[in-house]
């Protein structure tokens, strides 16, 4: 329809002649063609004055003004304040009309969605007023389907032929609600679970803390956690696996009331955020989350139906924490905390998650110290009982924090172990102790763990460091447990290796362990360590006598020396010298010391 229908140049004093002459991108580099500046530009031209010589141009060319509106990609739209006078082509399709001539006769403020009316309703009585336009503004228009539409819509009075009207532009917004949608999914959906993600719970979250606050009530934070999820991704394949969470998902979803907040985390890891909950509603939300994997879940692609346990950690606002990052943190470090424990269900415990921190922090400044050379070596001396004489001394770790005080092996080397520190902390002492080798009397022991022993690297990195120290490989003795020893196979190769290298291999702690005495005959070994609590029963328990006579029968049978670990009396001493134990260890002899000390004390014993 367009400009048919009666609409003459001289009857619109429209603003669509911003778009006659490309001329007019030359005095506004903003406003060009197709640019969204240009659009917002023409929108905001109503009320311009500097388009008043342009339109003198646009009155000789009606031709010109005629095919412009046909085409515009704004919508136009007259009316009288009642009913629709003229709609060009683009109003038409925006609003849902197969012709833009089905438009006119209808009723204005039929095309506006209920919403909206009111404050339609005022920028129309603005108009009516004498204002000479009204601003952009968003507004939901509703299609003749009665389907809404969202429009940015600005309006100006005009004269339309002979009597007063209203003209209205209007750009469609729905594909920028579309992008917005989807820039929304992708900036706070999970796209495998369609769930909230993180990001999008933080937001929520935090209203619901604030509202939590402003009424007093309590909120129960829940986080989930999935097991065996990366031994079916492993065994199912990623896409597989996707199909499982998704099932998870469902059915966490269905548990969630319409206050609750639901949200994956990545990981196999949810958090449920519920409002107005205090601990008996909590653990009973737990009990019926965890319920929903009883039922085994059915595979996308067929398949016998997987199994998944869930694991669950509750924490309380506001006793367990004061806002929404903390009250995360919480309920996190109790489904940590029931994980480690075996158990489905924990909740925040306080004193656990300061050990928890404080264990962090340790492990932090035991890296630091690995680094940076903060642990010394204490040594205990091993005397060969015949002679009295100093025969070698074991290596032991020792932490002299500069704030904490000395922090006991039993504490930084469990801490080691756990946090996959302890072959940094076998190599520092190796080499601390090859360093330290040259003014110590004899052979020097160095206590290497499991994981060390099975390192691929561990025979190249001793030949480095026993070439770098001078030190011969005889000298050096490492220690390992019988539990190393448990799997023959892989345990003969390395100490193959280790004995081509030429240094001595001790089983320490022996008679306590896994190792089979048909095995020991054909290992490369050089010492048997018997175990203190065998040597602490000299003299009361007869059946300790009888082991430690039995080892050492063994190891002189094998060609294995001999040392007897906690020796804390004379009496223990003069018995293992006498059934024929070579080398002794323990307190009734000498403490752990530095370097120095014991080169005095193997000074003074000759």
């Amino acid at each position: 329809m367009g400009v048919r229908g009666g609409l003459a140049l001289g009857a619109l004093n429209f603003p669509l002649h911003l778009w006659l002459f490309g001329r007019v991108g030359e005095s506004d580099p903003a406003l060009v063609f197709g640019q969204p500046g240009f659009y917002v530009g023409l929108l905001l031209g109503f009320a311009s004055g500097w388009v008043g010589g342009l339109l003198e141009r646009l009155r000789a060319s009606e031709e010109r003004y005629r095919s412009l509106v046909e085409t515009a990609p704004l919508g136009v739209l007259v009316h009288d304040g009642e009913r629709v006078l003229f709609a060009n082509p683009e109003a038409g399709r925006v609003l849902g009309a197969r012709r833009p001539e089905e438009l006119v006769g209808r009723p204005v403020l039929s095309l506006v969605g209920a919403e909206d009316l009111p404050r339609v309703r005022q920028r129309l009585a603005a108009l009516e007023q004498g204002r000479p336009q009204v601003g952009l503004a968003e507004e939901t228009l509703c299609r003749l389907d009665g389907a809404p539409v969202v429009a940015e819509v600005a309006a100006a009075r005009v004269r339309y032929g002979e009597r007063q009207a209203v003209q209205v532009v209007l750009r469609d917004l729905s594909a920028q609600r579309q992008l917005q949608g989807t820039i929304e999914r992708l900036t706070y959906r999970d796209p495998v679970t369609g769930l909230p993600n993180r990001a999008a719970l933080h937001e929520a979250g935090a209203k619901i803390l604030a509202l939590a606050h402003r009424q007093g009530w309590g909120v129960a934070a829940l986080w989930l956690r999935l097991g065996e999820l990366a031994l079916w991704q492993d065994v199912l394949g990623q896409r597989s696996a996707d199909g499982l969470l998704r099932g998870v998902a469902e059915r966490l979803r269905r548990v969630a009331r319409g206050q609750d907040w639901l949200a994956y985390c990545g990981g196999g890891e949810f958090a449920f955020v519920a409002q107005n909950a205090a601990l008996t509603g909590a653990l009973r939300l737990a009990r019926r989350l965890q319920a929903v994997l009883d039922t085994p879940l059915e595979l996308e692609g067929g398949g016998a139906p997987a199994r998944l346990s869930l694991v669950v950690g509750v924490a309380l606002y506001p006793k367990d924490a004061a806002g929404l990052e903390e009250l995360l943190s919480a309920a996190h470090a109790a489904a940590q905390r029931a994980q480690a424990e075996g158990c489905w269900l924990a909740l925040f415990d306080p004193e656990g998650a300061r050990r928890a921190r404080e264990r962090v922090a340790l492990e932090g400044e035991l890296r630091q110290a690995l680094g940076e050379g903060g642990l010394v070596l204490h040594y205990q001396p091993v005397l060969d009982l015949r002679s009295g004489q100093v025969a070698g001394a074991e290596a032991l770790a020792r932490w002299p924090h500069p704030s904490r005080g000395a922090v006991s092996p039993e504490v930084f080397i469990p801490l080691a172990e756990e946090r996959g520190l302890i072959r940094e902390l076998d190599r520092y002492v190796l080499r601390r102790a090859l360093g330290e080798a040259a003014a110590l009397p004899g052979w020097v022991a160095v206590n290497l763990s499991a994981q060390s022993f099975q390192e691929p690297g561990l025979p190249r990195f001793l030949r480095e460091s026993l070439e770098r120290s001078g030190v011969r490989p005889g000298e050096l003795v490492l220690e390992i447990t019988e539990r190393t020893l448990a799997d023959p196979r892989s345990a003969q190769p390395v100490l193959q290796r280790l004995k081509e290298l030429g240094v001595r291999v001790a089983v320490d702690d022996f008679g306590t362990g896994y190792s089979s005495l048909s095995y020991l005959r054909s290992f490369p070994l050089d010492h048997l360590k018997i175990d203190r609590s065998f040597v602490r029963g000299i003299g009361r328990h007869p059946e300790d006598e009888a082991v430690l006579r039995g080892i050492l029968s063994l190891a002189g049978s094998l060609g294995l020396e001999c040392v007897a670990e906690g020796v804390e009396t004379a009496e223990q001493a003069e018995w293992l010298r006498r059934e024929g134990c070579a080398l002794a260890q323990g307190y009734h002899f000498a403490r752990p010391m530095p370097p120095e000390h014991l080169a005095t004390l193997a000074r003074e014993r000759g």
